[in-house]
């Protein structure tokens, strides 16, 4: 009891020792030296103090021995100070937006079209490239450092691949809501995407070792095959790479979630290894999508990317009495399903 009282009471000092050097020596390079140095013992104090209480079996299991804390580097194996990042916008309701209001939604989209509208403080696929070259300072600047997981997200990892053509800071934010060590992800890199999308894909994924780029990249045509394609060279790859991971989801890099991971893995728990596989019947069939046979073309000699076009050839019907129906390009799969489909399809 009085031990925590003590850390309590010199965390206090020390927060009452930063604000006020912060106050009288705002504005200053030495000054921001300072602050940084104040946060980082701060973080190492609080830390300490936090997992060196007697008898607190807890926070022994979470983070090792006394003696294993001492000999690990502090700032990445102890607790974080959060990172709140600041909103960028103001003029909009996000709250109603993730609610489905329709107008707060149209007053987003026209916000976004406007020509005068510009991202604040967007990170270039080029820094990336810069960034990871030292992973370390990757993983602190971006945040992957100390993760605490409940034991439903422990007993359900999962695999994801993610599809991006452009923007990798897109792509990443998304990896980083859903990231855990438990979890395999895949990014999937158009290979009609210029070379700096390319290296900047490959440097976030070297530093994170749950993280790859798929081995197999496609020209993807966003209604043709490949585009399936491309989420079944993930497939194939998350299952050659391993690891516990329970259930596949696939996104497309422009998606953000709703849900934090662990509140995923407790939906996938109740799924219980059933799928989430939506096919439409009836009118929503769109029948004359699959009545004709497709094929690629690239129509100019320079054209790198081909183009799909509809045939006169009319397709047969499947066998053993099949319906197609109309799906999505997007699902939760359970890890047998996918292990099930590679081996039919492959």
């Amino acid at each position: 009891m009085w031990t925590r009282r003590r850390a309590l009471v010199a965390v206090a000092v020390m927060c009452g020792v930063l604000y006020i050097t912060v106050h009288l020596h705002a504005g200053t390079d030495t000054d921001t030296g300072v602050y940084v140095s104040l946060v980082d013992s701060l973080r190492q104090y609080t830390a300490l103090s936090a997992v060196t209480r007697p008898g607190d079996e807890r926070d022994k299991r979470l983070y090792g021995s006394r003696d294993s804390i001492r000999n690990a580097n502090v700032m990445e194996t102890l607790p974080k100070i959060k990172y709140v990042p600041s909103r960028r916008v103001y003029d909009i309701d996000c709250a109603a937006v993730i609610k489905g209001n329709k107008k707060e939604i149209k007053k987003g989209v026209k916000l976004m079209e406007a020509k005068t509208y510009r991202r604040q403080h967007n990170i270039s696929d080029f820094h990336y490239i810069e960034l990871t070259k030292d992973c370390d300072k990757f993983r602190q600047e971006r945040d992957y450092r100390n993760y605490i997981l409940t034991p439903e997200e422990e007993a359900y990892p999962v695999a994801y691949s993610i599809l991006l053509y452009k923007e990798v800071e897109q792509a990443e934010r998304l990896l980083h809501a859903l990231y855990t060590p438990h979890n395999v992800f895949c990014l999937h890199v158009d290979m009609d995407a210029p070379q700096h999308v390319h290296d900047a894909a490959r440097g976030v994924a070297s530093c994170l070792p749950n993280v790859f780029v798929a081995s197999r990249q496609e020209y993807i045509v966003y209604s043709g095959f490949t585009r399936l394609q491309a989420d079944v060279n993930c497939m194939q790859d998350a299952l050659i790479r391993g690891g516990r991971w329970k259930y596949f989801i696939n996104l497309p890099s422009q998606q953000f979630p709703i849900k934090t991971n662990a509140e995923i893995s407790k939906v996938l728990q109740i799924y219980n290894g059933a799928n989430d596989i939506e096919g439409l019947t009836g009118n929503r069939r769109l029948e004359f999508r699959f009545k004709f046979r497709y094929v690629y073309k690239r129509t100019q000699s320079d054209q790198v990317k081909p183009k799909i076009y509809k045939s006169n050839y009319q397709r047969v019907d499947p066998p053993a009495n099949v319906t197609m129906v109309k799906g999505s390009a997007y699902g939760v799969f359970c890890r047998a399903f996918v292990e099930w489909t590679m081996q039919v399809a492959c």
